[in-house]
C-alpha cells in the first residue's frame, strides 16, 4: 500500500432506516448507497464549496486533494466471506496510512452550526494564545452558556460515539476532520480545546463536568493519549480492549473482537495465539478462540480476573 497515491478515509454515523436508497456513480457504475453516506458526501461537497468562498482558508478544510476516498460501505464486499475477511484485515493500514480520517456525525441544526462556528472563531494557533482566548471566553460566560450544553448533548453524545468500529478508525488516524452537517473542525482545534478543558481551573463547574462525562469526550481523550503514546501501546492487549469497549454497538457481534484487532501491537500479533478474522466462525467459536489467545495475558493470571473477562466476552458476543 506504500506505493498507492494519498487517500482519505471516512468514519460516519450509523445508518438509519429509509424507504429509498440514493444512487451515485462510482468508477463509471451506478451504485445504491444508504442515506447517511449520501448525506455525508453531500456535506463534504458543501464544505469544499463554502470554504473556497471564505476569505480565511484552513488547509484541512479545502479537501482539494481528495482524489481517492476509502468508504467501507462501498469498498467492503459484505456478501463474500473470503473478501470480507481480507478487507477487514486491511483496516489497520487503511486508517493508519490515510492522510485524514473524515468523521461525520450526521445532520446539523442551527444549534450545532453555532457551536462549530463559535469553536472555529477561537484562536487555536498557539498554546499561549489559545489559553488566553479560552480564559477570556470563560470569564465572559461563553463556556457556561447554552453553547456548552449543546456541544455536550448534541455533538459529544451523538449515536456516532457509541459505534464499535470508530474506536480503531479514530485511534489509528494520522489526522481527523470532525464534521457535523456542512460544518467542520480540524483535529488541532479539538486537541487545543481538550487541553484547555483538562487544565481549566474551574473544572468543577457543571458545564465542564457535563462535557467530560460524555462518551465523545472520553473517546477523544483516549485518542490524545494514544497519539502522544502517554500510555504504552503494550497495555492495549486484546483482553484490555474488549473489556474497555465491549458495550460499543455494531451490527455483527463478532466485530466486538474483529473491530479491535487493528489496535494490537506488532508484539501482540507476533507472540502467537492470534485471533484471525473469519466471518465463517460462529460467536461461540470466536469466544473459544479469544480465550486461547489471551490465556497468557498478565491481566488475566488470577482466576477472578479470568472469570470476569470471560463473563464480559460472553456478554459482548451475545452468548447466554
Amino acid at each position: 500500500m506504500s506505493s498507492l497515491p494519498p487517500w482519505r478515509s471516512s468514519s460516519i454515523t450509523a445508518k438509519f432506516p429509509s424507504p429509498s436508497f440514493p444512487r451515485i456513480l462510482v468508477n463509471g457504475r451506478l451504485m445504491d448507497i444508504r442515506p447517511n453516506l449520501y448525506l455525508c458526501l453531500t456535506a463534504i461537497k458543501s464544505i469544499k464549496m463554502r470554504h473556497w468562498r471564505s476569505p480565511i482558508r484552513s488547509p484541512e478544510l479545502l479537501l482539494n486533494d481528495m482524489t481517492y476516498f476509502w468508504i467501507d460501505a462501498i469498498c467492503i464486499d459484505q456478501s463474500n466471506i473470503a473478501k470480507r475477511n481480507h478487507q477487514v484485515n486491511m483496516m489497520k493500514r487503511i486508517y493508519s496510512q490515510a492522510t485524514t480520517v473524515l468523521v461525520w456525525l450526521g445532520k446539523a441544526d442551527n444549534k450545532t452550526d453555532k457551536v462549530f462556528d463559535s469553536m472555529s472563531s477561537l484562536n487555536l494557533s498557539h498554546d499561549d494564545e489559545t489559553r488566553q482566548e479560552w480564559d477570556s471566553r470563560r470569564d465572559e460566560g461563553w463556556l457556561d452558556s447554552q453553547l456548552t450544553t449543546v456541544f455536550s448533548e448534541n455533538i459529544l453524545s451523538r449515536p456516532y460515539w457509541g459505534r464499535l468500529w470508530i474506536i480503531q478508525e479514530l485511534m489509528l488516524a494520522q489526522d481527523i476532520l470532525l464534521m457535523c452537517g456542512d460544518r467542520a473542525l480540524p483535529w488541532r482545534y479539538l486537541t487545543s480545546w481538550l487541553k484547555c478543558s483538562r487544565e481549566d481551573s474551574d473544572g468543577e463547574s457543571e458545564s465542564t463536568k457535563q462535557v467530560m462525562e460524555t462518551r465523545g469526550y472520553q473517546l477523544l481523550e483516549r485518542k490524545v493519549l494514544w497519539q502522544q503514546n502517554t500510555v504504552p501501546r503494550s497495555r492495549y492487549t486484546l483482553d484490555f480492549l474488549i473489556e474497555a469497549f465491549y458495550d460499543q454497538r455494531c451490527a455483527d457481534v463478532r466485530d466486538k473482537v474483529y473491530g479491535l484487532l487493528g489496535l494490537l501491537t506488532t508484539d501482540d500479533i507476533s507472540g502467537g495465539n492470534v485471533v484471525e478474522v473469519d466471518y465463517a466462525k460462529t460467536p461461540l467459536e470466536l469466544y473459544e478462540d479469544v480465550l486461547v489467545a489471551v490465556k497468557d495475558s498478565p491481566r488475566l493470571q488470577s482466576q477472578k480476573a479470568l472469570d470476569r473477562f470471560s463473563k464480559t466476552l460472553r456478554k459482548a458476543l451475545a452468548l447466554s
